[in-house]
């Protein structure tokens, strides 16, 4: 590259026609103004690369007029044709570049802390930022978003509650890590009762990062990690509001108001949602939809320093009350008294939380800063007659710098994480003698973590990391990970990732038939953590079409744990964990298209085939091969948007398939209470498709309407095994399970909505 550099300056010296010596000094940045390493610009048959600040000069020009092109991958090509007649002996020019449609969306994406280009990360990242979620149809939490990922699932444990979970390439919701601003502020009670409650109006974009990547954030990032960024104050409205009601008789209201002046940006949002609504098309007697009352309120601070350096807070509240069951239970709000009842089944469960988090950047020539999350959650939730109450703090405090030596970045930190969970099972109970005393369980894990970015030239770069972790019970977990980018030419990136993961088993929400006393749990080992390593190789393609850049992937993954704590269902009315050796692996391969017809159509189509088993050994030794509850062998989506009327109407239509699903043991019982026979092992495939239309009425405003699962698809047969058992109310036999559940009961659903912006912020 240097000599490329060498040979285009020596070329312009001896070309260019006398006149005066110029220098022309260019700068190249993105939409916001931030520099645009190695972007290409030329002259003539010639080409310079800019510098990290975006720069590159162009000496002793001796012509009258300079004819420039600037380019850089992902954003539109600008020319420019400068006059030099009357100029003294410096002129500069900036260029500032707008992103092409790509993935849907932007190319700009924040790693942990640092901004950084898609282009160039040595991690392979799918992102969905503000303009994707626009776009998609009907989004009103995160569950929402992930849904349209290639190679994630949501997980729904339980067919009463709906409680829910992100699953990873088939791998359980407890091995993907959710952060919030990079930081790590959901616990496993969160996890578990809380995603429906992160409203779409608090986020910016969000991240997926598949794979195992423990070296850098420890626990619980074995199959990947979702990073959701909270909202900016930049193009934030002074006001605005987010409304609509569909056919379950479901409203979502939705405001946020931003303010800036010359000391802080603020922003602050309310969301609110509620269904009360009761159908049974499965006629099992229990409710196909959810009811809900819920409630957000969240904020965001930050304060503008001289040093341009960060310094922000954000802030989260959330009141959840979520029921369902019988319809006795649900008319008239009767479950408000009815919570607890022998003889009238229901599940009600309230979630009270809050959380806050805020990271400072200290005004150092190097990369400094240290960041701190607090949350506190208590679930207080009846199934049935089984009362389930628990409450989690959790703290975490990092600090992280960043300094450049030569063609490395290292970055390195301290970590500490600080958990106390208390809840009324025998699992934070101690007996002494006789006596049976709480004993809360308190969790200090302190951690070291360094990661050095070797850049070793143009095509090639290098990502080590490394993190040690303590536990008390556990004493040290290592983890480490390395990447690989090879960009052999300039539409072609090609990622190498190797990690490793580990997860602390955390039964209290994990084990959700455990929790709603539907089976006993039997430990018959002390649990040791969870450990796997990924290893995954992917290849990136873009190439032009339509004047547009577009984008082919390919990613073949594997994923093995040396040590995996399952459940085993296979005894009715019992679920037993104990550490095994079996191997279990999760192989596959994702790919994807993003595409875009000239300025009328984009779309994206995405497949994942993967295969998620265990091997384990049978009573004569030899091996068995069995596949894991809830994993899924093939899914496949395709998002497609249509824009018409110069963009005035806008069209979207999706389709999801979901291939075979394993299931976990559940038995058929008779009318008389007597088990008749296991259930298929394996789920039906199903399709979901959905379409939506927005009518852009104004700059300020939107109107759209559309319509979900569109064929009216649900399952045939109920969720709920025992719910016919005439020996007790029904909910109430011993043979109850709720667990059989592979895909949405609602059919389909009609809805409309409207949004209204009320200007730009102010300083």
């Amino acid at each position: 590259m240097k000599y490329l550099c060498l040979f285009s300056f020596c070329f312009l010296h001896l070309t260019l026609s006398s006149q005066s010596n110029v220098t022309v000094e260019v700068f190249v940045t993105n939409q916001y103004g931030k520099p645009l390493e190695k972007a290409h610009v030329y002259i003539n048959n010639s080409v310079l690369l800019t510098d990290s600040s975006g720069f590159v000069a162009i000496k002793n020009i001796e012509k009258s007029e300079l004819k420039l092109k600037v380019s850089y991958i992902g954003f539109g090509t600008q020319e420019r044709l400068l006059s030099l007649k009357d100029s003294t002996n410096k002129i500069t020019s900036i260029f500032k570049l707008s992103p092409l449609s790509v993935q849907l969306g932007e190319w700009i994406v924040v790693e942990k802390y640092i901004e950084d280009s898609i282009r160039y990360r040595m991690i392979h990242t799918y992102m969905i930022d503000k303009k994707t979620i626009s776009k998609l149809p009907n989004t009103s939490s995160l569950m929402d978003l992930v849904y349209y990922v290639n190679g994630i699932n949501e997980t729904v444990a339980c067919g009463v509650c709906g409680t829910n979970s992100i699953s990873t390439r088939g791998l359980p919701g407890s091995h993907t890590l959710l952060l919030i601003d990079g930081i790590p502020v959901y616990g496993s009670l969160a996890a578990t009762y809380s995603l429906n409650g992160i409203p779409v109006t608090m986020i910016e974009s969000v991240e997926v990062t598949k794979g195992s990547h423990s070296a850098l954030y420890g626990s619980g990032a074995v199959a990947g990690v979702v990073n959701v960024t909270t909202k900016k104050n930049e193009d934030m409205p002074m006001f605005s509001v987010n409304t609509n009601y569909n056919s379950l008789k479901q409203k979502d209201i939705n405001f946020s108001s931003g303010y800036e002046n010359y000391v802080i940006k603020f922003m602050l949002g309310i969301s609110s949602g509620s269904a009360h609504h009761f159908a049974d098309k499965n006629h099992d007697g229990f409710g196909d939809n959810i009811n809900f009352s819920k409630y957000n309120l969240f904020s965001k601070l930050s304060v503008k320093r001289k040093s341009k350096k960060q310094f922000e807070f954000f802030a989260k509240y959330l009141l959840e009350d979520r029921r369902n069951g019988v319809e006795a239970y649900l008319q008239n709000n009767a479950y408000s008294y009815l919570r607890g009842s022998d003889f009238i089944y229901g599940e009600s469960i309230y979630t009270n939380r809050f959380e806050i988090s805020g990271i400072y950047q200290f005004p150092f020539s190097f990369y400094s800063s240290v960041d701190f999350s607090f949350s506190s959650h208590a679930q207080d939730s009846y199934y049935g007659n089984y009362f389930f109450y628990a409450k989690q703090n959790m703290f975490t405090l990092n600090s992280i710098e960043k300094i450049k030596y030569k063609k490395s970045i290292f970055k390195y930190g301290k970590s500490i994480r600080i958990s106390y969970y208390d809840d009324n099972t025998f699992l934070t109970k101690k007996r002494i003698n006789s006596t049976e005393l709480n004993e809360p369980v308190y969790i200090v894990n302190p951690a070291l973590f360094i990661q050095n970015d070797l850049l070793l030239s143009d095509k090639i770069s290098f990502l080590m990391g490394a993190r040690a972790d303590f536990y008390k019970t556990h004493k040290f977990i290592y983890s480490s990970q390395f990447n690989l980018k090879y960009s052999p030419f300039i539409m072609l990136d090609i990622r190498l990732h190797a990690g490793t993961g580990f997860n602390v088993v955390n039964l209290f929400a994990e084990e959700h038939a455990f929790v709603n006393g539907q089976r006993k749990l039997l430990l018959t080992d002390n649990l040791l953590p969870e450990k796997a390593r990924t290893i995954s190789l992917s290849s990136t393609y873009y190439y032009k079409l339509f004047k547009n850049i577009n984008q082919f992937e390919i990613d073949f993954y594997s994923t093995s744990f040396s040590q995996k704590i399952l459940p085993d269902y296979s005894q009715p009315g019992l679920v037993i964990y104990s550490n095994t050796k079996n191997k279990v692996f999760s192989k596959g391969v994702e790919i994807n298209v993003n595409q875009k017809v000239a300025d009328i159509l984009e779309f994206n189509a995405g497949g994942n085939f993967q295969n998620v088993f265990e091997y384990n050994a049978d009573s004569l030794g030899k091996k068995v091969l069995s596949y894991l509850p809830y994993s899924t062998k093939f899914n496949t989506q395709f998002i497609c948007i249509l824009y018409l009327f110069n963009k005035k109407i806008n069209v979207s239509y999706t389709w999801k398939y979901t291939g075979t699903t394993q299931m976990p043991e559940v038995y058929n019982v008779s009318n008389e209470g007597v088990i008749l026979n296991k259930r298929n092992e394996t789920a039906p495939a199903f399709h979901l498709h959905n379409v939506e239309c927005k009518y852009n009425y104004s700059k300020q405003g939107q109107f759209y309407f559309g319509v979900k699962n569109i064929f009216h698809f649900f399952p045939s047969d109920s969720p709920i095994s025992g719910f016919n058992d005439k020996n007790y109310p029904a909910g109430f036999s011993p043979f109850f399970d709720t667990s059989y559940n592979y895909a949405p009961l609602a059919g389909r659903m009609f809805y409309l909505g409207v949004k209204w912006n009320l200007d730009k912020i102010k300083k």
